[in-house]
């Protein structure tokens, strides 16, 4: 159980990110989306930031359920106390990155739009 339990961060993150790649949610809604104060000044910034963090996630995603997948098989005959603490530490790990991800979105979002949600101009 543990052994699928520190996977299912990344796995989450992978797929939600493919999904919200090329079918982000169209309209600012209380259900599902990334939803911050920036993000729903209006659709433009709603869009923008649900792609942007679908790319993200993505790569992120990927970033961690290759070497958590690969160090829970190299663990997997050892002692079930090493393992959970591993699986412990690496879930600890992915939560942590699963947050911080909202520091490249908001970082884009001010990149791209100004304080009232219109597209700055390049």
């Amino acid at each position: 159980m543990p052994f699928l339990a520190t996977l299912l961060i990344p796995a989450i993150m992978l797929a939600t990110g493919l999904i919200f790649r090329r079918w982000a949610p169209r309209s600012i809604n209380y259900l599902i989306g990334y939803r911050t104060r920036r993000s729903t000044i209006n659709d433009d910034t709603w869009i923008f930031a649900n792609r942007t963090m679908g790319m993200i996630w993505i790569r992120w995603g990927l970033l961690m359920l290759i070497p958590s997948l690969i160090l829970m098989l190299i663990l997997l005959n050892q002692p079930i106390e090493l393992f959970n603490r591993v699986s412990l530490i690496l879930t600890a790990i992915q939560l942590v990155l699963m947050i911080l991800s909202i520091v490249p979105v908001e970082r884009a979002l001010k990149a791209n739009f100004d304080e009232k949600g219109r597209r700055k101009t390049r």
